[in-house]
């Protein structure tokens, strides 16, 4: 008897088949969320910065503002009705500068335990005196 050798390669692709059954999706199932987590964090790092950037932005906008005018009623004002109402602002007056702290959403309060919720920035102008 000869050996047949499309008869051994069959014998070898069905039990490979056979043995394998189940591990792609083992495989599948264990990559998949890590996959998403990788997702979720990289898009929460990208929101954080652009936020971050935004926050820095109104900032500079409402010194520039406290420094011209001196009236935080009206560049609070300004700044809620541009920007939206989650804008959160405080101003510390001395002799001679004004340090403005803004705080600005990053996401929603439902992701609040995966990246920050909000970020601060703070600029400090010189008084119009």
């Amino acid at each position: 008897m000869y050996w047949n050798k499309s008869q051994h390669v069959k014998k070898i692709k069905t039990r490979i088949l056979q043995c394998d059954k189940g591990v792609v999706t083992a495989e599948f199932a264990l990559a998949l969320p890590a996959v998403i987590l990788v997702s979720v964090l990289c898009i929460g790092g990208f929101r954080y910065v652009s936020a971050s950037t935004q926050c820095y932005d109104i900032a500079s906008i409402a010194g520039r503002s406290m420094a011209i005018s001196d009236d935080f009623v009206a560049v609070n004002n300004s700044i809620r009705e541009q920007y939206g109402s989650r804008i959160q602002m405080q101003v510390q007056s001395s002799a001679n500068s004004h340090k403005i702290t803004v705080s600005c959403p990053v996401v929603s309060e439902a992701l609040h335990t995966i990246v920050p919720t909000r970020v601060e920035s703070t600029v400090v102008v010189p008084n119009n005196a």
